[in-house]
């Protein structure tokens, strides 16, 4: 088996042609993990702006055999011309970024719109100086204009669900384990990290695991703690926006890490810089903050809590 990095581009009917050629690849081939949707403007042409999703994904194809065999039949299927002149708009573009942790695709460090996507799945990844593409990305991203337009998934539909059927409360079932990882909480809320940090912790975290009823949990508590708007409308896309401050920042990458460790290790630069504002327990809590929200969304998730129904009761509202 094999993992490949794949970057999806397309700024002809952009966004409809980005949904179908994830929703085919998915019937496809493994996917694992899928990077926001980013907008920026047409390189080398005049065109219209692209959309631009990473996706990392596992076959037993060979590289030419995945190119042949699905990659080219899907930009076919999609109405892809290619012409001699390689920035041509197009409906979609399906490249292979990495093969198996290398990288085949040296241009992925030169453009935000390859570089930004993919440090989102694999930040370790790097040049042949030893910059990692996560630093690459956050150069570029001041340098080269680029905006989050939101998730692939969500885009294609297949994350939501128009009508969620009754399941059983996981509460009364376990209540035991119920309490356990109450203490957990509870443990966390005494540790002496700034609550209205955490918040902005959980609600990251259920943004990223697409968690309804956390999200609107935790954006309520959030309010009520006194987080403006314009924090919260701009949390899933704190790269770009101003008004985040450097630790901050470090905790949502680290949130963001920890979330979505299934497609990249925990770098050691990451490590080394939340550890100058963080001491080695406040880590470690803070890293427990994010295993237990983690633990909630998959809970809420697959027992469908009602998103909506939950009431922050005052300025101090836990869980």
């Amino acid at each position: 088996m094999h993992t490949y990095c794949l970057l999806l581009g397309s700024n002809i009917e952009a966004d409809r042609h980005l949904q179908r050629a994830y929703a085919e690849l998915a019937s496809t081939v493994a996917v694992k993990a899928v990077s926001d949707v980013w907008q920026s403007e047409a390189v080398g042409s005049s065109g219209p702006p692209y959309l631009n999703a990473a996706l990392l994904i596992d076959s037993e194809l060979e590289p030419e055999e995945l190119k042949e065999q699905v990659i080219a039949t899907i930009e076919q299927r999609l109405g892809r011309v290619r012409q001699a002149n390689r920035w041509a708009d197009r409906t979609i573009d399906i490249d292979i970024i990495t093969f198996d942790g290398l990288t085949v695709d040296d241009e992925l460090f030169d453009h935000a719109y390859s570089a930004v996507p993919v440090s989102q799945l694999l930040p370790a990844i790097q040049n042949e100086e030893g910059t990692s593409v996560a630093q690459i990305a956050a150069t570029l991203a001041h340098r080269q204009q680029i905006r989050y337009r939101g998730t692939l998934c969500a885009r294609e539909g297949e994350c939501s669900m128009h009508t969620l059927q009754e399941r059983g409360n996981y509460a009364e079932q376990a209540p035991e384990a119920l309490s356990i990882f109450s203490k957990l909480e509870g443990y966390i809320i005494k540790s002496g990290l700034d609550r209205s940090l955490l918040e902005l912790v959980k609600l990251r975290s259920s943004q990223i695991n697409g968690c309804a009823y956390c999200i609107d949990m935790h954006t309520k508590d959030a309010r009520e703690r006194g987080e403006s708007e314009q924090r919260l409308y701009g949390l899933s896309a704190w790269r770009e926006a101003p008004f985040y401050t450097e630790r901050e920042r470090l905790v949502l990458a680290w949130t963001e890490a920890l979330t979505n460790i299934a497609a990249h290790q925990v770098t050691d630069e990451l490590y080394t810089e939340i550890r100058k504002h963080f001491t080695e327990k406040e880590l470690v809590d803070l890293s427990w903050a994010i295993v237990a929200i983690n633990g909630w969304n998959r809970m809420a998730i697959a027992f469908h809590a009602k998103a909506g129904s939950y009431k922050s009761d005052s300025p101090v509202a836990g869980r």
